[in-house]
């Protein structure tokens, strides 16, 4: 079996192999006659075909087609399990019944208990995709916030949580692993990059309302540098033709 998810430098996608292979271990080797979908927005994005597919604690992710693709439709050669929220379950036509949350909880099950005495600190996770658009750790530094990024190592996150008695975050996973590790958390939303629809999807899964505080959104001279600089190359033919 292979351990299907999207390898990016996202800690929410890498909790797949840091939990399925400590919750089942020898469970997957790698042969694509079937796949484990695991933890992630994953269901509208292509899957093998003559593969046979378990669905786990999966979220559809709604938003724009061309990111998080259309919702599949469910055949013989799908065994949905659970589903992160039932905004997945009403997308992909299985029973509300199916709709658990979203498997990132399973982290309380592989992680040792850490007795880290927690400090007067907040720390703040922005989300994946916001991280090009400002340098969110000199912000932190500046306002004496313990910056968390999404693309570091898990366990180095769980450290950096477990000294903190508050967690703002834009990224859906940091609140769940804060829920899991017991620590007070606060959404915000900065940028239309946030998907709304899974966070509404995983807090409808645990009777929660998706009330995210709303942060201004900034972007440093080097984005706006590099937005300007795409922008005049694609302009930069039309201006040698209107010239000639």
């Amino acid at each position: 079996m292979l351990l299907w998810y999207h390898k990016g430098k996202n800690f929410g996608d890498a909790l797949n192999p840091y939990i399925f292979n400590k919750l089942i271990p020898g469970c997957f080797d790698n042969d694509p006659a079937s796949i484990f979908i695991g933890i992630g927005s994953l269901l509208g994005y292509p899957q093998p075909k003559n593969s046979k597919k378990i669905v786990f604690s999966t979220g559809f992710g709604g938003g724009d087609r061309n990111t998080y693709g259309v919702a599949p439709k469910i055949d013989a050669s799908y065994e949905v399990l659970a589903v992160r929220g039932p905004l997945t379950a009403k997308a992909i036509k299985v029973s509300p019944s199916l709709a658990v949350t979203d498997g990132a909880i399973l982290l309380k099950s592989v992680i040792e208990p850490n007795k880290r005495t927690r400090t007067n600190k907040v720390g703040y996770i922005p989300h994946v995709g916001s991280m090009a658009f400002y340098n969110w750790k000199r912000v932190c530094d500046d306002a004496g916030l313990t910056f968390i990024s999404p693309s570091e190592q898990i366990d180095l996150i769980i450290d950096k949580m477990l000294s903190c008695r508050l967690i703002i975050t834009e990224a859906m996973h940091g609140a769940i692993v804060a829920d899991v590790l017991r620590i007070p958390w606060v959404p915000v939303i900065g940028y239309p990059t946030i998907n709304t629809f899974k966070w509404r999807d995983w807090c409808l899964s645990l009777n929660m309302n998706y009330t995210p505080k709303l942060l201004p959104r900034i972007y440093s001279t080097e984005f706006r540098e590099a937005r300007i600089d795409r922008r005049t190359k694609n302009l930069a033919p039309m201006f040698v033709k209107s010239s000639i």
